[in-house]
């Protein structure tokens, strides 16, 4: 019999980037699991899916291109360093003020 396989594919998401020290900046991507997506409530309050891994990825710059120079799994990251999940929205008070 054939052999069948599918691929589970993640969708990463910037959580941060910062400049740690003269030409290094770490960049700190979480990774959301297959079937994670966003919602949206009737007040307009969206939800957004909240990664499962994060890795760190530090990078030199060097005239005008980034160089990977080392890769860090630091496992959970604590809450307040995460996206939020819920982004308000607009009610039509601040929608009418804009």
């Amino acid at each position: 019999s054939p052999l069948s396989t599918f691929t589970v594919s993640v969708v990463p998401m910037v959580v941060s980037m910062e400049r740690v020290e003269g030409d290094l900046y770490e960049v700190t991507v979480g990774y959301i699991p297959p079937g994670a997506t966003w919602t949206a409530s009737e007040d307009g309050d969206s939800y957004r899916p909240t990664p499962d891994k994060y890795m760190i990825y530090v990078m030199r710059r060097d005239d005008d291109n980034y160089y990977l120079v080392a890769l860090e799994d630091p496992g959970q990251l604590p809450a307040d360093t995460t996206t939020p999940n819920v982004v308000p929205g607009l009610d039509s008070s601040s929608s009418a003020a804009a």
